[in-house]
């Protein structure tokens, strides 16, 4: 049997949804994180001219970071970062995560190329490639374009990313209680001690993705936490930012699970995750889930425990 989250949470994901614009409706302001769309998808099997059948083909949601690095003349470039997506296979999705360049220009015609080293379900990096390819009919910032291992040559595997920048009208804020902790050390076999508990504060944000027949997809945003040490001021802590995707629901129970990709004081980017089941969930007020590492002698978990901040309304309405 599967369970779907209360019908009162589902309405409020449901109108959260219907409340994000389209691109054509929306006027963008600078922002670095782009949302996969509708026609994004992941493929896998035999393409031309091979003539096995592809295997698979569904939906694939999530986020990932453009953050522009220049200009050569020709090209505008860009680094890609904290790519969170999930492929909707069931149950909770397939994970990928990456990381990669694009660039978009030309001089003869508009062209743009995609270039991603892609970990797929805990498997060892893959690179992927789209080549460089017309852009035309791309209306930017918006991003249309298909990256494969092989060039869609025989047996591969093909994403299909279309995505725009983040609207945030439909998103909800989160802060951090009581006890959320950052806690890091050594786990067996290894024989150091792990470090006291950090308590951890500050906020994020959740954007609704999708709907699945298991679970509500949600992308992490604007991850702004301190920790520090047991009874210090929170201006000695260190910075610890990031994004990653939330879900949801459940096929045979009810569960939550977070996925992030967090910088930790400037250390560079470490993935943590976990999941938590119980019946007694009460997204979207609270959010309660343990995530880590997961790794052999040194490990980094986090004890994420959080409540949905008011909306806050803007002051042209507050008349």
């Amino acid at each position: 049997m599967k369970h779907r989250i209360p019908s009162l949470v589902a309405a409020s994901i449901a109108i959260a949804l219907a409340a994000t614009p389209s691109p054509s409706d929306a006027t963008y302001r600078a922002e670095p994180y782009y949302v996969l769309g509708k026609l994004a998808s992941y493929q896998t099997g035999c393409f031309p001219p091979c003539l096995c059948p592809v295997l698979r083909e569904v939906p694939v949601r999530g986020i990932f970071r453009l953050t522009p690095t220049g200009s050569d003349g020709a090209f505008d470039t860009y680094d890609v970062t904290q790519v969170n997506w999930s492929a909707d296979v069931g149950g909770p999705g397939l994970p990928i995560s990456g990381s990669g360049t694009y660039r978009i220009g030309g001089e003869a015609e508009l062209t743009q190329q995609l270039d991603l080293d892609l970990v797929i379900d805990g498997d060892d990096p893959q690179h992927f490639d789209s080549g460089l390819v017309a852009a035309d009919g791309v209306e930017r910032p918006s991003i249309d374009v298909t990256i494969s291992r092989n060039g869609m040559f025989c047996h591969d595997t093909v994403i299909v990313v279309d995505a725009a920048p983040v609207v945030r009208d439909a998103m909800l804020r989160y802060q951090l209680v009581e006890p959320s902790s950052l806690q890091e050390g050594c786990v067996d076999p290894c024989a150091c001690l792990l470090e006291m508990h950090r308590p951890i504060s500050g906020s994020f944000s959740l954007l609704p993705l999708e709907r699945s027949q298991w679970y509500d997809q949600f992308a992490v945003l604007d991850i702004r936490w301190s920790a520090y040490a047991q009874g210090a001021p929170m201006r000695t802590g260190f910075p610890v930012t990031g994004a990653g995707l939330y879900q949801v629901g459940g096929d045979f129970a009810l569960e939550e699970r977070l996925a992030l990709d967090l910088i930790i004081d400037a250390q560079g980017v470490k993935r943590l995750e976990g999941s938590r089941a119980a019946g007694s969930i009460d997204f979207p007020n609270a959010i309660n889930v343990p995530i880590s590492t997961d790794t052999a002698c040194f490990e980094t978990a986090i004890d994420v425990h959080a409540k949905q901040m008011p909306a806050v309304v803007p002051l042209r309405e507050r008349r």
